[in-house]
């Protein structure tokens, strides 16, 4: 290959390569170990590249992460956007909280010796541990869809190639990977449904358009593409794969029906929910909670939009609705004593009794008596925050205030997430247009000052320590 001036320009501004030397370091690195993986990188202004494939001690627990999240996570294009999205959703489960930055050091390969410098032969010296309850969170939550287990990743595994890694990783996806329904599909579908899913974003964007306009395949397999289409958060794509299925008997199934139900409400049709999921209700004889709670849901949003003074005179129809709901909220805290359900049904109550104009103190004395002995835990923040929406709910606004204050000033602001604030703000935003008129300076400022200020506080800290990291490096 010919190169011009400027082509070499631009190649060396990539890399940053500043001098003749340094090409001739990395050639020499290069031809000492043509079998190894050579990824250049810069820390501390120092020049580095990843070390052999090979671990005298084992795989760095870290290194078999990155390896996971470059395998089967790559819609999150770095390191830092995949370690916040995981512990997220492990800090949401798991007792502990685990901090972000710490986690993202580490899976970023800053906090441990990752790299040897291209002039040094010596691999490191100690083997990189991560927080076991942390793998096993990880393990739990995010690999039980690929057939693999925290035992045979981060317990078992005891080679100390990459290379071999890599290719358990691959053979036990592709050993256990089966269709969801318990429909048969052929090897071929099989074989092309693994190798069309387990792909970064932007490669299943393109496959999944080429299912929709080649029309090859088995409805089972259009059902499949659809559901994993969906977790992916290819909203449209999945709408049309399920257009495409014309087989009846998947059409009645509740995996269908259920993706059906999800998409119609990501779209906020949430009266074709409603319609959908009571006609398959009465031809069931059993019904998930999953089912249950989705409908409860629809009709729960779809009442209170429609709540209009200026437009609906007769309330009977919002409050036959809400009353719908909370009759299915109450079925699952019946049956487990839960926060969420609880919660769904203590701002209907409340809702209902604002429409009749009832008295808010009977009201809150009947869902204090429905809460029991049920405890809010602090560990788990939407456990939390639905005790913090109880007492608002309450009229203890103070109170409120200062157990959220005390809660949050425990807690480093980089292990709260913006979208567990903003997500409080919307649904008390719901509740302001219900609760009592002497009431509403006070849920107004909980809305409109402590939230947002608190928002704009993990905002400017997270900058913050973006721009240390930034600076260090």
């Amino acid at each position: 290959m010919n190169w011009d001036y400027e082509e070499l320009q631009k190649l060396f501004k990539k890399y940053n390569i500043n001098d003749i030397d340094y090409i001739e370091k990395c050639i020499l690195q290069y031809k000492s170990n043509q079998s190894e993986e050579i990824q250049y990188v810069e820390e501390k202004n120092e020049k580095y590249c990843s070390y052999s494939s090979h671990f005298p001690l084992g795989i760095p627990d870290a290194r078999k992460l990155k390896i996971i999240h470059e395998t089967f996570f790559q819609e999150y294009k770095t390191a830092k956007e995949f370690a916040e999205k995981i512990i997220e959703k492990i800090n949401n489960k798991k007792k502990k909280k685990f901090n972000t930055q710490t986690i993202t050091k580490y899976l970023t390969c800053q906090n441990c010796d990752e790299y040897y410098s291209t002039n040094s032969d010596e691999a490191p010296k100690k083997k990189q541990k991560l927080p076991h309850a942390f793998l096993e969170g990880f393990s739990e939550m995010f690999l039980e869809d690929k057939y693999l287990t925290h035992k045979e990743l981060f317990v078992n595994f005891e080679s100390c190639k990459i290379e071999d890694f890599v290719s358990l990783l691959k053979s036990k996806t592709q050993e256990g990977f089966k269709p969801e329904g318990g429909y048969l599909i052929s090897k071929y579908e099989k074989d092309t449904l693994y190798n069309k899913l387990f792909v970064a974003k932007e490669v299943l964007q393109i496959n999944l358009l080429e299912i929709i306009e080649g029309k090859e395949y088995s409805d089972a397999f259009m059902l499949n593409i659809a559901l994993f289409a969906f977790e992916r958060e290819f909203i449209d794509q999945a709408s049309k794969l399920l257009l495409l299925i014309k087989d009846k008997a998947i059409k009645k199934n509740k995996l269908y029906i259920h993706l059906l139900a999800k998409i119609y409400s990501k779209y906020g049709q949430d009266q074709d929910v409603i319609d959908l999921l009571e006609e398959f209700n009465s031809s069931m004889t059993s019904i998930d909670p999953e089912t249950q709670n989705l409908l409860a849901a629809s009709l729960k949003r779809y009442s209170i939009n429609l709540y209009d003074k200026s437009k609906i005179k007769n309330i009977e129809i919002i409050i036959l609705g809400l009353e719908k709901a909370k009759k299915i909220y109450s079925i699952d805290f019946n049956a487990n004593n839960n926060y969420y359900p609880f919660i769904n049904i203590a701002y209907i109550d409340m809702i209902i009794c604002y429409l009749n104009n009832n008295s808010f103190t009977e009201s809150r004395h009947k869902i204090t008596v429905l809460k029991g002995s049920m405890q809010f835990e602090k560990n788990d923040w939407w456990s939390f925050i639905s005790g913090i929406e109880f007492n608002i709910l309450l009229g203890k606004y103070k109170e409120a205030t200062k157990d959220l204050g005390n809660y949050l000033d425990e807690l480093e602001k980089d292990m709260i997430s913006e979208f567990e604030i903003e997500s409080t703000i919307r649904q008390l935003k719901i509740y302001f247009d219900f609760c009592k008129k002497e009431e509403k300076n006070e849920l107004s400022e909980i809305i409109n000052v402590y939230l947002p200020g608190i928002l704009n506080e993990i905002r400017v800290e997270k900058l913050q320590i973006e721009k240390v990291a930034l600076l260090s490096n």
